[in-house]
C-alpha cells in the first residue's frame, strides 16, 4: 500500500456527524494472507460511544479510548448498598453518562450480544426485525442495524438523523472514541518516507502514529532479535508418596536452565499505521419525532392554474381541494400497512399506514381529489409521496367526494373492489351449498391477488392486461372443473375448459342465452389475461367487449369497468345457484349431488 493508506487521512478527516449513519458501537477486523509472511494484511476499526448531558461535553472530551472504548461489556454497578443500572456509565462520581449499545457477555455456548437501548427504542418508536429497527409510523424505514461477523456481533449503527432527534429530546450530546489500525507485511519500503521509520502527529482530538518494523518472515519477531528462555521444574521427591504436596519450587527442589534463541527467517517489513480519534456529535436543534417540536414546512403541492405552490402552513386557511396523478395511490401502496379502502364507487380513502389515511374522490379526469387539510395534517415524509404527483388543478372535483365533503349527502354508489372478496366469497358458498362442492380450489396466494385488484393496477395498457391475468387466477385458474362437469358432463369427444363448465352449469339454471351473457365478462377477463401473458396474436376486440369495457374511456375507467362487470358476472351466478338452492329446499328435493 501507498504512504498515504498507513496515515489514515481520509479517515482523519471524516467526520460523523456529517454521515447518513453513525455507528454508536464497531469491532470489524479485515485480513487477508497469512501473519509474518509477505502480503499479509490486516485493518482494524474500533468505536465506543457515550451519550451525556450537552454540560457534560467538556468532561467527557477528557475520555480515552481506554475509558469510552470496547474493551468491556457493560454490567450493572452493585456495591455496598447502591445500584447503578447497567445503562448508565460511571467514569467517576462527577460524571455520568449513558450506554446507547449494551454488550452482554457471552457464557457457555452463548455468544455476546449487543442491544440497542431500549429507552432510544420505544422513545424512536422502533420495532426490532431480525437484527434492524424499523419505525413503521415512518413507513417501516430502517432505523438502526446491527451487522454480524461469523454470528457475532461487530458494528451496531443508526441513522444521523433519528440519533440527533433523540439527543435534542434529551438535551444529551454523542461522545465517540475511535481505535482503527492499518497493518501489512511488505518486502520494500524505500516508498515509506517516515524519518527513521516512525512518525506521528498529534492535534485536536486526534492522535497518529506510524511505525516501519523489520521481521524475520514465518514468525513475525524483529528482526535480529534473541530470545532468552527460562525453564524451571519442581525437582521435589514427593512425587513418590502416596498423596503428594508440593511447594513452589525453591532450592534443592528446583532445577532450571536456560538458553537463547535467535530469531530467523528472510527480511520483511511490518508497516503500522495507528490512528486514536474523538468526536463529539451535538443533537439536532428540534426533536419533532420524540418531543413532537413543531418544523418549518418542506413540502409544497400545485394549487391553482398558475403553477402557485403552497405548504401545510397555508393548506387549511380555506375550504379548497388537491389535485394528484392516480399513480400516487399505487406508491403509497407499496408501504407496508398500506391501506385502500371503498365508500363509494368513485370515493375511499388510502394512506401508506393505516393510522395516517386520507379521504379521496376521482374526478371525471381519473384524477385524485383530496380535501387540502387533510393533506396538511399528513406527516412530512407521507406529504412527500403525494407532493410527487401533484398536478395543476384540472376537471373540477370529484362529484362524489363534493357530495360527502360539501352537500353532507353521500352518494349510494359502490366500488367493485369492495365487493370482490365478499362475491368471490358468496358464489363459492353457494355451489358448496347447493352441489355439495365449492367453486374454486384454495390458492395460497389469494390474499395477496385480491388485494392487488383495483383500478389504480390499470392506469396504462399493460396494467390492465396485468389486472386482468390476476382477475383470471382467482377464477379460471382455480375454478375446480372436474367437479363441475360432473353436474353437466361434456359430448364424448368434446374437451370443456373450466369457464365453458361453468357456463353449461349456469345454463341449467339460466336460459343458455342468459348464461353466455352473464359468464361473457369471465370469458373475456380471460382472453385479457393471455393477451398479458403472450403477445397478442389476434384482435382484442371481442375480449374487451365481453369484458364490458369502453376502449374510448381513460384506462383508470377501463380497469373500473373490468372489476364491475367481473363482480357482477360472479354475483348473478351466485343469486342463480341460491335461487335453485332455494327452490329445491321448498319442493322437498335432495340436494344435487356432486
Amino acid at each position: 500500500m501507498e504512504q498515504e493508506w498507513f496515515e489514515l487521512r481520509e479517515a482523519r478527516r471524516r467526520t460523523l456527524t456529517t454521515s447518513s449513519w453513525v455507528p454508536l458501537r464497531a469491532s470489524i477486523t479485515t485480513e487477508s494472507g497469512e501473519y509474518a509472511y509477505l502480503g499479509w494484511n490486516k485493518t482494524y476499526f474500533g468505536l465506543g460511544s457515550v451519550a451525556c448531558a450537552v454540560e457534560d461535553r467538556e468532561h467527557a472530551q477528557e475520555l480515552g479510548w481506554m475509558d469510552a472504548g470496547i474493551s468491556h461489556s457493560h454490567g450493572p454497578d452493585a456495591s455496598g448498598d447502591e445500584y447503578h443500572s447497567v445503562e448508565l456509565f460511571r467514569e467517576s462520581n462527577d460524571f455520568v453518562g449513558l450506554n446507547l449499545v449494551l454488550e452482554q457477555p457471552g457464557f457457555g455456548s452463548k455468544d455476546k450480544e449487543w442491544h440497542l437501548n431500549q429507552d432510544l427504542v420505544i422513545a424512536l418508536g422502533l420495532f426490532r426485525e431480525g437484527d434492524v429497527w424499523v419505525r413503521p409510523s415512518e413507513g417501516y424505514v430502517e432505523v438502526a442495524k446491527l451487522t454480524r461477523n461469523l454470528g457475532r456481533p461487530c458494528e451496531l449503527k443508526i441513522r444521523t438523523e433519528y440519533l440527533k432527534d433523540y439527543l435534542a429530546a434529551r438535551r444529551m450530546g454523542l461522545f465517540t472514541s475511535i481505535y482503527t489500525d492499518r497493518d501489512e507485511i511488505l518486502a520494500d519500503v524505500s516508498h515509506i518516507k517516515w524519518e527513521g521509520g516512525k512518525a506521528s502527529v498529534k492535534e485536536d482530538g486526534i492522535e497518529w502514529e506510524g511505525i516501519v518494523m523489520p521481521i524475520h518472515a514465518g514468525n513475525g519477531h524483529r528482526f535480529g532479535s534473541e530470545t532468552a528462555v527460562f525453564h524451571i521444574a519442581n525437582n521435589s521427591e514427593a512425587r513418590h508418596d502416596d498423596v503428594p504436596a508440593f511447594s513452589f519450587p525453591a532450592g534443592d527442589n528446583a532445577k532450571s536452565r536456560q538458553w537463547r534463541v535467535k530469531a530467523e527467517g528472510d527480511k520483511l517489513f511490518r508497516v503500522i499505521g495507528k490512528l486514536w480519534k474523538s468526536e463529539w456529535i451535538a443533537p439536532a436543534d428540534r426533536s419533532p419525532r420524540v418531543r413532537r417540536d413543531p418544523m418549518p414546512a418542506t413540502v409544497y403541492f400545485l394549487t391553482d392554474a398558475s403553477g402557485k405552490r403552497e405548504s401545510r402552513d397555508t393548506l387549511a386557511a380555506q375550504g379548497r381541494w388537491l389535485w394528484f396523478k392516480p399513480d400516487v395511490v399505487n406508491a403509497l401502496l407499496r408501504f407496508r400497512d398500506s391501506r385502500l379502502l371503498w365508500y363509494t364507487q368513485d370515493t375511499g380513502e388510502v394512506g401508506a399506514n393505516a393510522d395516517s389515511t386520507v379521504h379521496f374522490g376521482i374526478n371525471a379526469l381519473g384524477l385524485v381529489n383530496v380535501y387540502a387539510k387533510d393533506m396538511g395534517l399528513l406527516d412530512d415524509w407521507q406529504q412527500q409521496v403525494w407532493a410527487a404527483y401533484t398536478v395543476a388543478p384540472e376537471g373540477g372535483v370529484s362529484a362524489e367526494l363534493w357530495a360527502s365533503q360539501m352537500d353532507a349527502s353521500p352518494v349510494e354508489t359502490q366500488a367493485p373492489e369492495k365487493f370482490l372478496p365478499e362475491v368471490l366469497e358468496f358464489v363459492n358458498l353457494a355451489f358448496e351449498r347447493h352441489y355439495g362442492t365449492a367453486l374454486f380450489r384454495p390458492h395460497q396466494e389469494y390474499s395477496d391477488i385480491v388485494g392487488r385488484c383495483h383500478r389504480f393496477r390499470g392506469l396504462d395498457q399493460e396494467g390492465l392486461l396485468a389486472l386482468a391475468k390476476d382477475l383470471a387466477r382467482l377464477t379460471a385458474d382455480s375454478i375446480d372443473a372436474q367437479s363441475l362437469q360432473k353436474i353437466v358432463s361434456p359430448p364424448k369427444g368434446e374437451k370443456w375448459g373450466s369457464l365453458k363448465s361453468l357456463e353449461k352449469v349456469v345454463a341449467t339454471l339460466l336460459p343458455e342465452e342468459r348464461a353466455r351473457e352473464v359468464t361473457g365478462p369471465l370469458f373475456g377477463t380471460y382472453d385479457l389475461r393471455l393477451a398479458d401473458a403472450h403477445l397478442a396474436g389476434k384482435d382484442l376486440s371481442q375480449a374487451y367487449e365481453s369484458a364490458r369495457i369502453d376502449r374510448e374511456r381513460l384506462h383508470i375507467f377501463q380497469s373500473w369497468q373490468l372489476l364491475d362487470s367481473f363482480v357482477r358476472s360472479l354475483a348473478t351466478i351466485g343469486r342463480a345457484v341460491e335461487k335453485a338452492r332455494n327452490a329445491s329446499e321448498a319442493s322437498g328435493a335432495a340436494p344435487t349431488e356432486s
